[in-house]
């Protein structure tokens, strides 16, 4: 393969934006990455395509003023496709998929770097839901980029090694000492036991529904690129990521009581701030499960 051939196979345009009803609007926030909708409710049976084709095409959507109970923030979410249960929750017995994140002056945040969620499993969440429960005063903002863009921007020569390359993802040490605080060594081992708490992905994904392709990063929970020694790992992953979270390809996003985002779990990673320490912080979330990432290139 050389660098022509892999810029040229790359598929860089914009998915086409779906056809909006009376009465929905969309804003952009970048020119193709996140946006805000209004006149749609998340729980509305009828808005479950239009919300899918705007994430496909926008990788990112937030919805003002939807204030939803448990039950209908689940059912709303099943409509998308098949919902997961948090790896340690489901090694503790829980059935549920909501998954409650509470920052409070004596449990700190806990996602303040980039990820993705739960990489280190081998069919990792297509999409993800959140709603926004309680909002501090200040700070707790939420960033997201889109690692698609990324893709589309590297040079055709870094294309090509990006190409070639897998890495191995684990939950990290940090993770670790949370997880045993929080669940206990026991949970560790049955969750180990029933999803493993690593395995290796493409650096590079192909979308099977949208067919484009984005650099699959995950942050803290990438351990190392498959073949290379310590010191050559760290230098890629430290230029894919430098690279990705470029501000140009970020949204921030002011949270306001009741918003809703969804994102495309394939083509982002995110990052929630911790700034509003000690504040309070608390969001409901669950996700979609979907296949195993698709390498890009053979």
């Amino acid at each position: 393969m050389t660098p022509t051939e892999t810029r040229s196979s790359s598929t860089t345009t914009a998915i086409p934006k779906p056809t909006l009803p009376r009465g929905v609007e969309v804003e952009p926030i970048l020119a193709d990455f996140g946006a805000v909708v209004r006149g749609v409710a998340f729980c509305d049976p009828a808005s479950t395509e239009l919300l899918r084709d705007l994430v496909h095409a926008h990788g990112l959507v937030f919805l003002r003023d939807q204030k939803m109970s448990d039950v209908e923030h689940i059912e709303a979410a099943r409509r998308f496709g098949e919902t997961g249960v948090y790896p340690l929750q489901a090694a503790a017995g829980a059935c549920e998929p909501l998954e409650f994140i509470e920052d409070a002056p004596d449990d700190p945040p806990k996602a303040d770097g980039w990820h993705s969620d739960v990489s280190w499993i081998e069919k990792p969440p297509v999409l993800a839901f959140l709603s926004m429960l309680e909002v501090p005063d200040r700070g707790g903002d939420t960033m997201w980029v889109d690692t698609a863009k990324a893709w589309d921007t590297l040079s055709p020569t870094m294309q090509e090694i990006a190409a070639k390359l897998s890495v191995y993802h684990d939950i990290s040490e940090a993770n670790r000492q949370i997880f045993l605080r929080k669940w206990g060594q026991a949970i560790i081992d049955r969750t180990k036991e029933r999803y493993g708490m690593g395995t290796t992905h493409p650096l590079v994904r192909q979308h099977p529904v949208t067919g484009r392709r984005s650099l699959y990063l995950a942050g803290y929970f990438m351990k190392h690129i498959v073949g290379l020694n310590e010191a050559e790992s760290e230098a890629l992953l430290g230029f894919f990521m430098r690279h990705a979270t470029a501000p140009e390809r970020a949204v921030r996003w002011r949270w306001r009581e009741n918003d809703f985002a969804i994102w495309d779990e394939r083509r982002t990673m995110h990052r929630a701030l911790g700034d509003h320490f000690p504040r309070r912080r608390r969001v409901r979330r669950c996700t979609v499960l979907g296949e195993r990432p698709i390498a890009a290139f053979g």
